[in-house]
Order: C-alpha cells, then structure tokens, then sequence
C-alpha cells in the first residue's frame, strides 16, 4: 500500500513538474514577420530531452511540451512549426528571430534580456492547492460509490453492476 502511494506520488510530481515548466517558463521571442503573414508560429526546440521535447522514431516532433504548443495551437487557432535544433543552437535561433519561440526554458536573467517569459507563473502553492481540492472530491465521489456497492449488495441482495476504480495513480 505504502509503495502504491510513493508511485502515486511520483506521477504526480512528475505532471506537476512539466506543468511548470510549460506554464512558468514558456518564453517567447518577439514575433518574427513570417507569423503575421502566414498565422503560422515557429517553435524551436531540442530534440533530444525526452520526456518533455524529442523527435520520435518517425521523425515527428513528441513529448509533453509538445503536445502543450499542439493544444495551445488548437485553442488558440494559430499554426505552430516545429523546428528540431541542438540545444545552444534552439537559443540562437529564437535570439536571431529564426524562429518565434522555444518549447520551454527555465528562467535566466541572461536569456531574459531577449525573452518574453509568461507574466503569471502557476506556483507551487496554487498547484498544490488543485491536488488538495482533486483529491478530496475523488475521495467523496469514491467513498459514496462504495457506499452505493454496499446498499446494493449487502442490504438489498442485488448485484452490483458497476466496476469501481482501484486507487487513483497521481
């Protein structure tokens, strides 16, 4: 039980952690004019760090960053190209204008004198505060599902026709 829960915890530090580094820390350039005049915005980013930003086996850019800038092009309607570079070069590029803005960094005083970084950065606190709340209505809905399952089987002797989940992986 007690392993469940460290794995548990994992996962969810792991979610919480590519969360800040999308939401806190996705710097953009200035735009290029390619993007005014085909909506369409350049990414850059570093093929190889995988989980967050890589190419995957077909040669299509993949990861959790990734799929953050493919959302945001979907909610947003603004085409994104994704440009693979090695690592010092994705910096060079959004410095010289190559492209309109890299996947995700982390804050750098240096990298901020040409850098637009997100203005209101999620903070710990207030991710911690989400899991808290998630938690506790998981924990309800959960226990009265429970209590349902008892009513139906012990008391009313029917059977029971719903598969109740185990323990929530975070």
């Amino acid at each position: 039980m007690k392993a469940m829960r460290i794995s548990s915890f994992k996962i969810g530090l792991t979610f919480v952690a590519s969360l800040l580094c999308l939401m806190i820390l996705m710097p953009c350039g200035a735009p290029s004019s390619a993007h005014a005049a085909d909506d369409t915005l350049s990414v850059v980013y570093c093929g190889d760090l995988a989980p967050f930003e890589y190419t995957d086996k077909a040669g299509k850019p993949a990861g959790m960053l990734i799929d953050y800038w493919n959302l945001w092009s979907v909610k947003t309607g603004v085409k994104v190209n994704f440009i693979p570079a090695a690592w010092r070069d994705t910096l060079t590029m959004v410095k010289e204008g190559k492209a309109d803005a890299h996947a995700g960094l982390f804050y750098n005083e240096e990298r901020a004198a040409y850098l637009s970084y997100s203005p209101a950065p999620l903070t710990k606190t207030e991710v911690d505060k989400y899991y808290k709340e998630d938690k506790l209505i998981w924990m309800v809905f959960l226990g009265l599902r429970r209590l349902d399952r008892f009513f139906a089987t012990r008391l009313l002797w029917k059977r029971y026709e719903f598969i109740l989940p185990g323990k929530i992986k975070r």
